[in-house]
């Protein structure tokens, strides 16, 4: 008995510990170490337990078919709204480098072919995926920015995959995310003013 809860409780452990491990793997858009984590801990419930749920799976056929389409077609909505946050994120990313680009280069010309290559250059310091070459107008350089499905695809499979995990991070992570970010913003004069009076021994 002692045994049987002893690894009850390692398996208790790997599990939770492993749940948080692809919470923070999903929300940084590391699907591969996800994927592996969690490989790890289904192999070894199955290890454990592998004859009691081919039992219960067995047993109840319909049960598991509605819970397996149930699941996936929650996950599917699950990763629309992921989806939708993420080009929204990459849509404000665009928005702010673009006018702190234009805002430095105040004669900039959409019509001129060098002025687009240099925001394009700027751009790719971001991570966005845009060259000079494949460009003629700010409309193009628009739609190369915009993600498209077939470039994340990883991380789309991951929300339907993983959607109960991803949307505990998402809720467990933003608000404490927002929360900070509304402290720095009350004390961010604070840090301004420390700054300045160790600047005054300089001048």
């Amino acid at each position: 008995m002692l045994e049987f809860l002893s690894n009850i409780y390692v398996i208790l452990g790997v599990s939770i510990v492993g749940a948080i491990a692809i919470m923070v793997s999903l929300e940084n858009e590391e699907e591969g170490l996800a994927s592996g984590i969690i490989s790890f801990v289904l192999a070894l419930l199955l290890w454990n337990y592998g004859k009691d749920i081919w039992d219960f799976v067995s047993t109840n056929i319909a049960t598991t078919v509605y819970f397996s389409v149930g699941y996936v077609i929650l996950g599917m909505g699950w990763s629309m709204l992921k989806w939708n946050e993420f080009v929204k994120k990459k849509i404000n990313l665009f928005k702010t480098k673009r006018a702190e680009y234009l805002n430095q280069n105040k004669k900039f010309d959409e019509k001129d072919e060098i002025h687009l290559r240099g925001l394009c250059d700027f751009l790719r310091n971001f991570g966005f995926k845009v060259w000079a070459s494949d460009v003629k107008t700010m409309k193009d350089i628009v739609v190369k920015i915009m993600p498209n499905g077939t470039d994340n695809k990883g991380s789309i499979i991951a929300w339907i995959s993983y959607w109960p995990l991803s949307l505990t991070a998402t809720l467990l992570n933003n608000p404490f995310r927002r929360l900070w970010l509304y402290v720095y913003s009350l004390c961010s004069g604070v840090y301004d003013r420390i700054s300045m009076s160790h600047a005054k021994d300089l001048i």
